[in-house]
């Protein structure tokens, strides 16, 4: 997906960045305690920098991150807020609106949808009172879209992104984004409003919508070569996967020819044109004409070989492109040679990582996998993880917490409890590393040695008291995972209570009263609610999560019709039918506002709540959803 880090400029050192490298070195070595007193005294000396300090922007983003990373939600937003203050002339309005589009990107982030809404509004409005548009005006439409999208109003953030069309591209040259991104995150699609538009229209299923937009795109004047191959690139992936393959494959076939005659023009264009080359290999794969792509990457790997030599990083490219090609073609003899070649390369690299060589035996594996050669593919895959183990060793206490385990099996859990205390008296072997330890420990032991895993369960605590801050909002995971584990494995649900209590007030003064993180800790509280007095009190702690989530994503978001869906269940588990009735129509509402009635998540979601009425003798509503979702 592009997005916003596409486009970012390339960093500056602040006024801070000293200090913030020294708690950036704080959190890689584990020692997150260490990091809050260089990131302020950073954002001191960003401050006393001022706005017209170069590195401004980077400096705001430093200190806000790493503060982000400690859990201090509320602390790095306000370093939004303090730096807007100092920004409060007409002279700094440029740079007040890059800040608020940063905090709205933070805030998207970190899926806190309504907050990114009332910051990306008043930017808006801030636009909309000047004859001429910033640079910046498309993105706040286009995230802005993304978010109304995300709470679960298609119509507004389809309008939005109608507005954008006619506007250029943003320029966010002059703004700073994270860059590093862990995991999958959803997030808005920052670039030609066309395109975007386009996109929004194809996860909603308006494909002819989105394929007029693609072509419209492509058909515009004025643009650049780059522009123009990105715009048939756009089309071309999107008739692959939606329309035809063969229409994909004869736009392909012209981007290929354009790339060409940039390579002969520029030789440094040459890596594009691999890419390309490699993009129609596998179209012509998937169009039924393998042959066709066997002898298109057979070229462009004799080709390297006779340009770069065989020891080249430009001739391995071209031979993996050519092994997955092939692979992917179901050609696994080929696909062998070309696996046993590549292993060959690495094993005569001296200068070769382990990772490469685990990474080409794992291919020759799976290859000789799908040839029936079981045997030997669990060979060389065991290769592949002992090489893995030897170049990046387990933690030392991983080995302890194994034998710990070994002893519980063999009825030993006294033993086991005292390599627990030696494993908290020892060093921490990293930030979670140890509990996720102590946690398999303890279960391991119920439900015969519950004694036992109570003592695990305490030497745990007592560990992380000392490992973390008592108000660190990090600690709080912990604490909801032993307050799940005494309430539900050792039946002391009091004790379960005191550490939610605990950790719900860590969040709230670290993170505010509508933050995520207390997401867990009211669905666990939920649970204990109705473990201890019953389905009615399970459900007012449920409503509480309900507000919450509506509170962070929205009203008609995904996350407030699950917890709604969660509601009506527990209803009708308490015999209260006619309020769980009302409460999965009001989840059908809410699905159908969100996906414009379209897909298969809404017709699954209308045929489960159909058989929920059929359950309870409505045939009459469940018929009638059964047809809505069909219709």
């Amino acid at each position: 997906m592009l997005t916003a880090a596409l486009f970012a400029s390339t960093p500056i050192r602040s006024a801070g960045s000293k200090y913030f490298d020294d708690a950036d070195r704080s959190l890689m070595g584990g020692a997150s305690a260490d990091a809050a007193g260089p990131a302020e005294k950073g954002w001191i000396a960003v401050k006393a920098a001022g706005p017209a300090d170069p590195g401004f922007l980077e400096g705001v983003a430093a200190a806000s991150r790493i503060f982000a990373v400690l859990g201090r939600d509320l602390r790095a937003e306000a370093i939004y807020t303090e730096a807007q203050a100092l920004c409060d002339t007409p002279a700094r309005q440029t740079v007040k609106l890059r800040l608020q589009y940063m905090l709205a990107g933070h805030l998207i982030r970190g899926s806190q949808y309504v907050k990114a809404e009332t910051i990306l509004r008043s930017s808006l409005a801030t636009e909309y009172s000047t004859a001429h548009k910033s640079s910046l005006y498309v993105a706040f439409l286009e995230s802005l879209a993304f978010v109304r999208e995300q709470e679960g109003d298609l119509d507004e953030a389809e309008a939005l992104y109608r507005v954008a069309i006619g506007y250029p591209r943003p320029d966010l040259s002059g703004v700073v984004v994270q860059t590093m991104i862990f995991g999958k995150l959803n997030l808005p699609l920052i670039g030609e409003p066309r395109t975007s538009l386009a996109a929004f229209y194809t996860n909603h299923g308006r494909l002819q919508d989105a394929e007029a937009l693609y072509r419209e795109q492509l058909a515009q004047g004025g643009q650049t070569d780059e522009e123009r191959l990105g715009a048939m690139r756009q089309l071309a992936d999107f008739l692959s996967v939606h329309v035809s393959k063969t229409e994909a494959l004869a736009i392909e076939e012209q981007i290929v020819g354009l790339r060409e005659a940039q390579a002969r023009a520029t030789p440094k264009a040459g890596e594009f044109l691999a890419n390309e080359r490699n993009t129609l290999a596998n179209l012509e794969v998937a169009a039924g004409r393998a042959e066709d792509a066997k002898a298109l990457l057979e070229m462009e790997l004799k080709q390297a070989e006779l340009q770069h030599g065989k020891n080249s990083p430009e001739y391995g490219y071209a031979l993996n492109y050519l092994f997955e090609n092939r692979r992917y073609a179901g050609d696994y003899d080929a696909a062998e040679k070309l696996a046993r070649e590549s292993l060959r390369r690495v094993e005569a690299n001296e200068a070769s990582e382990p990772v490469d060589r685990v990474s080409a035996l794992f291919r020759l594996a799976d290859v000789r996998r799908e040839q029936g050669h079981v045997e030997e593919a669990d060979s060389l895959r065991k290769q592949g993880i002992e090489i893995n183990r030897a170049a990046h060793p387990l933690p030392a206490n991983t080995s302890k917490f194994e034998t710990a385990e070994s002893l519980v099996r063999t009825g030993k859990p006294d033993e086991a409890v005292q390599i627990a205390r030696e494993i908290a008296d020892g060093p921490a072997q990293g930030e979670s590393s140890d509990q996720f330890g102590f946690q398999h420990l303890a279960q391991s032991m119920t439900p015969d040695h519950r004694a036992a895993a109570a003592q695990v369960a305490s030497i745990a605590l007592s560990s992380d008291e000392r490992r973390h801050s008592l108000e660190d909002p990090v600690f709080t995971r912990d604490l909801t995972d032993w307050a799940n584990f005494y309430r539900g494995m050792l039946g002391r649900p009091d004790r379960a209570r005191d550490l939610l209590v605990r950790a719900e007030a860590i969040v709230r003064a670290c993170c505010g009263s509508a933050s995520p993180r207390l997401e867990p800790v009211l669905q666990e509280r939920a649970w204990l609610a109705a473990a201890m007095d019953g389905e009615a009190a399970g459900i007012r702690s449920l409503e509480r999560l309900r507000d919450l989530r509506a509170a962070i994503y929205g009203d008609n978001s995904r996350q407030v019709e699950q917890a709604t869906l969660d509601l009506a269940a527990a209803h009708a588990r308490a015999a209260a039918w006619p309020a769980a009735a009302k409460l999965y129509l009001k989840a059908v509402d809410i699905s159908t506002h969100r996906t414009g009635a379209f897909g298969p998540e809404y017709v699954q979601r209308l045929d489960s709540i159909a058989t929920e009425f059929l359950h309870h003798g409505d045939k009459e509503t469940a018929l009638a959803l059964t047809q809505r979702a069909h219709r």
